[in-house]
């Protein structure tokens, strides 16, 4: 009688398990996003407005979450404005020579200094009158001469050129061998800020799902396969994309729960044998 039990319950189990390895390999379509709209390719363009973007790159990559699909945007910016900092203190290339930046300690401020660097040790090596410098009583430093006389530096040295920069001035600003006509944009009391035009391509990173900004307006990126992107509107497409997704993330936990069913019942069906032939006592 126990094992004509066991026996019953053993088809049932297995019915289930069946039925629901069954279900999984033939009776459950996998759903997909499927949207409207243009897919592009790599090198394709597209155009939001009278702007052009070229789909530059579409790459995948596996990992323990599946496939990781992304790409990317390139447009030319051709109103594009590179800055740069001077900060207050620092040296600049300027007239040929060196200069330090002066800035004021002050609010609203609109002008700076350039104040001429000078290598006052060659200077006064280059001077055969001269024999050194000293220290006085005053603190201040002196120039000593070879007849015995001294006279204080700063009396000794030329004054040093300055030159007053306001913000709208232009100043030539020298990039590594490079020099650039820039403009005066802002004066703070720590940095001078410079502007100027830097037309370039400027890229703009793809992956699934993510919001992007095109020419003002809100899109998504969408990719059907590892070779291809759709770039949608976000207003008209993005919601069926999320609803898409609810269906493809319901569809998983389905199958979660079928397999929970196939093992489950293969591991009551093997307890259910192995207790139905059980030895009896007495």
């Amino acid at each position: 009688m126990q094992r004509r039990a066991a026996a019953v319950y053993l088809v049932i189990f297995v019915a289930l398990a069946g039925g629901a390895y069954a279900f999984i390999e033939v009776g459950a379509s996998e759903p997909e996003v499927s949207l409207d709209g243009p897919t592009h390719s790599e090198d394709d363009t597209l155009s939001v407005g009278d702007r052009t973007y070229t789909v530059t790159g579409i790459s995948a990559e596996s990992g323990e979450d599946g496939i990781t699909r992304s790409g990317e945007l390139t447009w030319f910016n051709e109103s594009a404005i590179a800055t740069e900092e001077l900060e207050n203190d620092s040296t600049v290339a300027f007239n040929d020579g060196e200069y330090t930046v002066a800035i004021a300690n002050e609010s609203n401020i609109t002008s700076f200094d350039l104040v001429e660097s000078r290598n006052v040790s060659a200077i006064l090596a280059d001077d055969p009158d001269v024999e050194g410098t000293v220290t006085g009583d005053d603190d201040q430093e002196y120039v000593r001469f070879t007849n015995g006389s001294t006279q204080l530096l700063s009396e000794y040295l030329d004054p040093a050129d300055t030159v007053t920069v306001s913000t709208g001035d232009t100043f030539p600003y020298q990039q590594e061998n490079e020099t650039i006509d820039t403009t005066v944009a802002a004066v703070s009391s720590s940095a001078v800020t410079l502007q100027w035009d830097n037309p370039q391509n400027e890229t703009i990173d793809l992956e699934e799902g993510g919001n992007i900004t095109l020419n003002g307006e809100q899109h998504f990126a969408h990719f059907p396969d590892n070779s291809s992107v759709k770039v949608l509107a976000s207003g008209q497409y993005y919601s069926s994309y999320q609803s898409e997704l609810a269906d493809v993330d319901a569809f998983g936990d389905r199958i979660v729960g079928l397999w929970g069913i196939v093992i489950l019942s293969l591991l009551s069906s093997i307890i259910l044998i192995a207790a139905a032939y059980l030895p009896n006592k007495g």
